[in-house]
């Protein structure tokens, strides 16, 4: 009987242990993706569809069977910025691992990347959009300088600034189309993961010169040497690895979502 008592302690002390490991895990695996700058493009992705929803109302283009506010409800609920960030993190815990993560975070907290990071999410907050648009006019007349321009150009690629753009604007753009067919009760048109691909071929090309003026708005304050070594943490393998998992799953869960919504569009409706 004691030795049954002791295996029943020892195995709930081992499931609350695994419970509180993986619960740390997930916590850590979330504040990468937060250094990292993942929650404002699912924000940038959520602003972007109520963006669309509102001006199909403006253009006085029906709601289908559900009105616009029941609609923009759906669409908050569903992409809700740090539900999306959390189902990210959810999906990226099977490549936790402590000492990878523990060099991760050391260089995702450092003020170089956090620099970057919040300059970036400045310059490209809605409301600052007329002043990158000033900043864009006036750049020929002023350009930065050869060497500054050219590590900026690399921070940009680095951190996959157009890919996210382009990613954001592909999900939300194909979001709007299934939502829209969903409303007349209009068959899917096209193959999804081919139409996706060339959304996102279009506006990676469309989107290069806005990134442009987007990183170099935000970044070009910053010393020479103060560039070089965010490049330098950007580019390190760990912060790579780490970026190209966030980036691949980002897709896999906006398109979830999107499955979801349209579920909830049907069901409503019915």
């Amino acid at each position: 009987m004691i030795v049954r008592i002791l295996l029943v302690m020892a195995l709930g002390f081992f499931c609350f242990s695994a419970a509180v490991a993986s619960e740390t895990e997930e916590k850590k695996v979330l504040e990468a993706l937060q250094l990292l700058g993942m929650e404002s493009h699912f924000n940038e992705l959520h602003q972007t569809l109520v963006r669309g929803l509102n001006q199909r109302r403006l253009e006085g283009v029906a709601s289908g069977e559900l009105d616009y506010a029941a609609l923009e409800g759906l669409i908050d609920r569903h992409f809700e910025p740090q539900l999306l960030i959390k189902k990210l993190a959810e999906r990226l815990l099977d490549q936790y691992d402590v000492n990878r993560f523990e060099l991760l975070l050391s260089s995702l907290r450092s003020e170089q990347i956090q620099q970057v990071r919040l300059s970036l999410e400045r310059v490209g907050a809605a409301e600052s959009l007329e002043a990158l648009r000033a900043y864009a006019r006036g750049y020929k007349s002023a350009p930065l300088d050869q060497q500054k321009t050219y590590i900026i150009s690399g921070l940009d690629r680095a951190s996959a600034g157009n890919e996210l753009y382009a990613g954001v604007q592909a999900l939300a753009t194909l979001t709007m189309l299934r939502l829209q067919e969903a409303q007349e009760g209009i068959s899917p048109q096209f193959a999804e993961n081919l139409l996706l691909q060339q959304l996102y071929t279009d506006y990676l090309e469309s989107g290069r010169y806005t990134s442009e003026m987007i990183y170099r708005s935000a970044l070009g304050e910053m010393s020479a040497e103060q560039l070089q070594l965010s490049l330098r943490l950007y580019r390190s393998t760990v912060v790579q690895w780490f970026l190209g998992a966030a980036v691949e799953h980002f897709t896999t869960v906006a398109t979830m979502q999107r499955e979801q919504l349209l579920v909830a569009v049907g069901d409503v409706e019915e």
